[in-house]
């Protein structure tokens, strides 16, 4: 029936629309959103399709790491990255996650005497599909563990939360359990090597390479605390989540982790000293008031969603 052929047709154009946005015209004066890394040919295609149907172009930055501790990752990332970074600035809006990583794009951009466009921060999100907790953590050891989740890669820096976890082990009137959960990061097998050498050797270190959410959601309704002990980071994620649980994380007091760190429930610290980490995880795992008083601050801190994250992006994006 001619009803059901303009049913079909209209759902074919539908999905040639979803599969194929070159067909797409879209309304002046609209933006296209983009929230992940692309390369600089690709950002090319963008800027291209905007200019000729007169649209803007948002960009979500995430951060500047590999120009900035380029000793952490491969050359051909420094080199990729840095020309992310110059391609953005043709961009209508850059977003960065973090203060943090609008600082390091714009101190960037200025010694390299490229002109940006309007730069507005606007954190992440973290939200999980069960609701925030606001239950306290059960005070003592019983089959107690500290949780660390993150990938393995040299700017994580769990080879100083080894070193600390050896001062501190030993000192614990209860003994406790380090449970690593990250998959292994692509260019540092020999970190990976090591990591799998070390909990070989020492029974009170677990790596569980990798997890579903199912899962982690549990080691976080489980775990005493959590420790985060990178270096480097563009927003800082394990620390809001760890905080989501009502459980309270020990985190750098520099950078973006501080900047997470910054509304409660944290413990922050040097982590690139091994003393300084050690000191924390003692502190945390044997004074019960401390632990306390963190869990309290973890369930009474409001936390973004990426609802308030989505309201927000549109409000900055309609002022400009």
């Amino acid at each position: 029936e001619p009803a059901d052929f303009e049913s079909s047709a209209l759902r074919i154009r539908r999905l040639r629309m979803r599969i194929y946005p070159r067909v797409f015209s879209p309304r002046k004066g609209s933006w296209i959103f983009i929230p992940e890394l692309m390369t600089s040919t690709e950002l090319s295609g963008v800027f291209d399709f905007a200019k000729k149907h007169d649209i803007k172009v948002a960009i979500v930055f995430h951060d500047a790491l590999p120009v900035e501790f380029p000793e952490l990752v491969s050359s051909k990332y420094r080199t990729d990255h840095e020309q992310y970074m110059r391609a953005i600035a043709k961009a209508d809006c850059i977003l960065p996650v973090s203060k943090y990583s609008e600082k390091c794009y714009t101190a960037w951009a200025e010694k390299n005497g490229i002109p940006t466009p309007p730069i507005r921060t606007c954190p992440n999100g973290v939200q999980f599909q069960t609701a925030q907790s606001s239950d306290i953590a059960t005070s003592g050891f019983e089959g107690a563990f500290i949780l660390c989740v993150s990938t393995l890669e040299p700017r994580k820096n769990h080879e100083t939360l080894f070193a600390a976890w050896e001062k501190v082990q030993y000192q614990l009137d209860d003994k406790l359990t380090l449970v690593l959960v990250g998959n292994r990061y692509a260019g540092f097998d020999d970190l990976t090597e090591k990591v799998k050498a070390i909990c070989d050797n020492d029974p009170s270190i677990e790596w569980l390479e990798g997890v579903s959410d199912e899962q982690l959601d549990l080691l976080y309704r489980k775990a005493l605390f959590t420790v985060f002990p990178s270096i480097a980071e563009g927003f800082g994620l394990p620390i809001l989540e760890s905080v989501w649980y009502a459980r309270p994380c020990i985190c750098a007091n520099f950078g973006a982790m501080g900047e997470a760190a910054a509304n409660g429930g944290c413990l922050t610290t040097d982590t690139k000293n091994p003393d300084s980490l050690a000191n924390a995880i003692g502190s945390l795992a044997t004074d019960k008031a401390l632990r306390a008083s963190l869990e309290e601050e973890c369930s009474k801190r409001p936390l973004r969603t990426w609802t308030d994250y989505a309201l927000d992006a549109g409000k900055i994006l309609a002022q400009l």
